[in-house]
């Protein structure tokens, strides 16, 4: 029975990651933890699981359209990209380093390595507000210890992040994700100037109490 669970869910998630630790929490707490653990390695035997890192593994071949990695660990409001890979995607720096850092609630532990992937927990739901208020922190903690970016993106993610600002989603954010004073009042400071309505550095002194 417990096999045939496991089976089933390979089955059903080809090219995709299972991680073993993420998916006992959520789906197979039933099974007896050296159990699913032997049933696991029966499938690596077999090959329906290639492994990819300590408990991930790959099921069967990946679908090669997006990477298993990220896809697992940021789709469906699970995740997000952060540092340079970020400020390369949103087009603010030139220049990309294979090291990729993750934010995701898919892990069980405070930390992760997979390949060049370094993720990092927080129990957060990442709606694209939410993504637009961190992409804006990130920015401006990064902008001064950079030769050189692109001034217009960088506006882009900043009008951005002020449409998507609330104080109850940046508590949310400041409560998982510490960020220097300067860049708080930075946010504060942008936020004023717009006019937006906030209480970013109260809630920021809230939580470092």
């Amino acid at each position: 029975m417990h096999t045939k669970m496991i089976k089933k869910f390979i089955e059903e998630h080809k090219g995709e990651i299972f991680d073993a630790g993420y998916l006992y929490e959520r789906l197979f707490q039933v099974i007896p933890n050296k159990t699913y653990l032997k049933i696991i390695e029966r499938f690596v035997d077999s090959t329906s699981l290639v492994r990819i890192s300590k408990g991930v593994y790959l099921i069967g071949e990946s679908k090669a359209v997006v990477d298993p990695i990220l896809e697992f660990y940021t789709s469906n409001y699970s995740g997000m990209i952060i540092g340079n890979r970020m400020l390369y995607d949103l087009g603010i720096v030139d220049y990309s380093s294979d090291e990729i850092e993750l934010l995701t609630s898919r892990i069980t532990t405070s930390t992760k390595n997979i390949k060049n992937y370094k993720l990092r927990y927080l129990n957060m739901f990442f709606i694209p507000e939410t993504i637009a208020v961190i992409q804006g922190l990130e920015c401006i903690a990064a902008i001064p210890k950079l030769d050189k970016y692109n001034a217009n993106k960088f506006f882009l993610v900043i009008e951005k992040m002020i449409r998507s600002y609330q104080d109850y989603g940046f508590e949310s954010i400041i409560k998982n994700i510490k960020y220097d004073f300067s860049t708080i009042e930075a946010l504060a400071k942008i936020l004023n100037e717009q006019n937006v309505p906030n209480k970013v550095i109260a809630i920021y002194e809230e939580s470092t109490k």
